[in-house]
């Protein structure tokens, strides 16, 4: 609750409510909020011939969730304590989404794995992806902690990053490096 109260301080949020219930643990959130006309992000409008980004560094969360799923896994404090606070204190990247608006075709969080999450994309937007693996973001912790291999297999299907998925049109490339 405290990282949530910290969020909500940073990016000028009201918490109002709960649904937290007696039992077994189970907690809900929804954002609500408006956006200007015509100026939202949507999973729908990737095209032929887009390029592919993500922000971060896909898989660090599920790192996270590892070591604390298997506490046995012994490696470097350093490495550990940042692929846990990545799982524990992920950063949404509002900044991020705000300056792809008029710039990126398409985007979406990515939550549920990059190749899942890519896959929905794909699929709302009605086209396919070549995905270059030695294109994408590595993490130092990743490989110390579990293997190349093993740090390959979360980038692309470790969930939780809530890092940002985007598209958008090779001739806006300039625009995304300004």
């Amino acid at each position: 609750s405290a990282s949530l109260s910290q969020l909500a301080d940073r990016f000028d949020v009201q918490l109002v409510g709960g649904d937290t219930v007696k039992g077994p643990l189970s907690i809900s959130i929804q954002i609500l909020g408006w956006v200007e006309q015509g100026r939202w992000l949507t999973r729908s409008g990737a095209r032929p011939g887009d390029l592919i980004f993500v922000s971060g560094v896909p898989g660090e969360a599920a790192g996270g969730l590892q070591l604390l799923l298997k506490p046995h896994i012994q490696a470097a404090p350093e490495y550990c304590e940042h692929l846990l606070q990545r799982f524990y204190r992920p950063t949404p990247r509002v900044e991020l989404g705000v300056q792809l608006k008029g710039i990126a075709s398409a985007a979406m969080d990515v939550s549920d794995g990059l190749l899942t999450d890519l896959r929905k994309l794909c699929v709302a937007s009605q086209c396919g992806a070549d995905l270059q693996l030695e294109s994408l973001p590595s993490s130092v912790s990743l490989r110390a902690v579990f293997g190349d291999t093993a740090a390959e297999y979360l980038s692309l299907q470790g969930g939780d990053d809530y890092e940002l998925l985007f598209t958008l049109p090779a001739d806006r490339l300039s625009d995304l490096e300004a």
